[in-house]
């Protein structure tokens, strides 16, 4: 019974270790390589400290698709890549939360912000667990989440299907070379790539991750969703920054806010409307230009071929957009 009770007390040591190095931003950084939210931290770090006029917040589709240098060359202004894939609306609320915390918009830091959207931007679900790491937990009790709440001091009841993920031998791999050397993540330092990731067939996002990520994308939008997003439009509009939409492109179909043709895009149309009565641009980079297959690096990804394309498109729909910035 005596070394029964030494050994679950030193499990529940070893589990208070890692509940402490998941309440530490350092700990992110330094695991960067390994979890996706670790890469977020690191663009996050990076933001903080680059000269950031524009802010493209997004999912996958945004990481992958727009350069922040080539836009920078067209319009002249800062641009920083957040795409974080895997987020919908309630992690981008929080991400933009923890920004406003800072006082990044309060600052003029960041005075334009550019929202790519699509249909699993409403989809419930946080597979990558990003969320107690930047959830509002003013908002998670006022909008009833009270296990997401308590999982924000206790994360690593959350945390637990990431760090099984250690099992897979290469992971692992990383994991240990990454305790003892600085390993940037996959497809680079934000400080260098201003966040942007190009995709790559089969890299970044595999073909059973894009199905998931198509599962959901002719239901409705989750009403959890609808109220973050909501929320994320009504801080930016608070914050006075300049808000614009964007789609970013598919190879195969257009997105359901811009097909009024298919029967289950009625509540996607009306939140296109809305920010339209309330006066957020749309611009007309993701259906505008004819798709190319060698342009993509999945059906619904762009690979660097075309993440030039339509960044140049983005580039110069901004300079009409906003005709005052200088831009070359």
């Amino acid at each position: 019974m005596k070394k029964k009770a030494l050994g679950a007390s030193f499990a529940v040591f070893l589990l208070l270790i890692c509940e402490f190095f998941l309440h530490s931003d350092t700990f992110l950084l330094k695991y960067r390589s390994v979890f996706a939210a670790g890469r977020l931290m690191d663009k996050l770090d990076a933001l903080f400290e680059l000269p950031i006029d524009v802010l493209i917040v997004g999912n996958s589709r945004t990481d992958n698709g727009f350069d922040p240098a080539l836009l920078k060359q067209i319009t002249g202004l800062n641009v920083f890549n957040l795409g974080v894939p895997g987020a919908n609306a309630e992690v981008l609320y929080g991400i933009v939360s923890k920004l406003d915390g800072s006082e990044s918009f309060s600052q003029g830091k960041i005075n334009k912000v550019l929202l790519g959207l699509d249909e699993s931007i409403f989809q419930a679900g946080d597979s990558l667990g990003y969320g107690i790491f930047v959830a509002d937990r003013e908002t998670l009790l006022e909008n009833y989440q009270i296990k997401d709440f308590f999982y924000t001091y206790f994360r690593i009841l959350s945390y637990g299907p990431q760090l099984k993920e250690l099992r897979e031998p290469e992971k692992l791999f990383r994991f240990i070379k990454a305790s003892y050397q600085d390993i940037e993540p996959m497809g680079g330092a934000a400080r260098v790539n201003y966040g942007f990731r190009p995709g790559e067939r089969g890299k970044f996002q595999n073909d059973q991750q894009l199905l998931a990520q198509e599962a959901g994308a002719f239901n409705s939008p989750d009403s959890n969703q609808v109220f973050y997003f909501w929320k994320l439009i009504k801080l930016l509009k608070e914050k006075e920054v300049d808000l614009v939409v964007f789609f970013p492109p598919l190879l195969n179909r257009d997105v359901l806010f811009l097909d009024a043709s298919n029967r289950n895009a009625k509540p996607y149309l009306q939140i296109k409307e809305k920010l339209l009565s309330i006066g957020v641009p749309i611009l007309n980079v993701g259906y505008q230009a004819p798709k190319i297959a060698s342009e993509f690096a999945n059906s619904g990804h762009l690979n660097a071929k075309g993440a030039t394309r339509f960044s140049t498109i983005m580039g110069r729909e901004l300079l009409i957009l906003w005709p005052n910035i200088n831009g070359k």
